[in-house]
């Protein structure tokens, strides 16, 4: 099967991924808001960053389709990486303005217990995600789609962060509302390591960076080949 091709099919699941996060980030939003949830929105809040990503993610596949020309003798396949970078600032600033609303109020006795239905949310949103997660994941290996793999490994630390959320929350049903504020702390600082983590190799990659353990997925392409 051509790149071309592949490229196109791993498109499917970055769609795939949009539009689950939007229908999620807006459920959670609400729910979080009206049910007083803290924790939720900022669940609510790191599926919207990764809904940029998957727009970069949508972007950079469409643009590496284009073949190589004159100004881009080695084609576009840096593009995506690129569009990956400027996300990954907004996912940062996002990520700290989570934190910031969120760590004063532990000391400022400013908390709400939320009520059951947030917890069913965030644990019918994790396994949502864990069903996207997997059907990615088989994409990404059937069209050797890095960033479609990346994706994948995204939707899955996301289906986790939602279970682990519901579970917590949990806490807060027996007398424990501080746990909320502690939770939606947590995701504030795990949306900043996102965006370093997404900066990081998106620097790496645009820097020409080589990970030795591609060296056997080269192998096996040109094993491929020659059979």
């Amino acid at each position: 099967m051509s790149q071309t091709l592949n490229l196109q099919r791993a498109q499917k699941g970055a769609y795939l991924s949009l539009v689950t996060y939007i229908v999620l980030s807006i459920v959670k939003y609400v729910v979080g808001t009206l049910y007083h949830s803290a924790a939720v929105r900022a669940d609510a809040l790191n599926n919207m960053t990764d809904i940029l990503v998957s727009i970069a993610v949508i972007v950079g596949l469409k643009i590496s389709i284009k073949p190589a020309d004159r100004n881009h003798p080695y084609g576009h396949l840096k593009s995506e990486n690129i569009a990956s970078l400027l996300v990954s600032f907004i996912i940062m600033f996002v990520g700290v303005q989570v934190m910031m609303q969120n760590f004063p109020r532990l000391f400022l006795n400013d908390y709400h217990t939320p009520t059951p239905i947030t917890i069913i949310v965030s644990i019918v949103s994790g396994f949502v995600m864990l069903g996207v997660s997997y059907y990615n994941f088989r994409l990404a290996k059937q069209t050797k789609s890095r960033s479609l793999h990346s994706s994948a490994v995204d939707n899955m630390s996301d289906s986790i962060v939602s279970l682990g959320t519901g579970i917590g929350l949990i806490f807060t049903q027996f007398g424990l509302p501080i746990v909320d504020i502690i939770l939606a702390t947590i995701l504030g600082a795990l949306i900043v390591y996102t965006g370093f983590s997404i900066f990081r190799e998106a620097i790496f990659t645009l820097s020409d960076g080589f990970n030795e353990r591609d060296l056997e997925n080269y192998r096996q392409d040109v094993l491929e080949v020659s059979d």
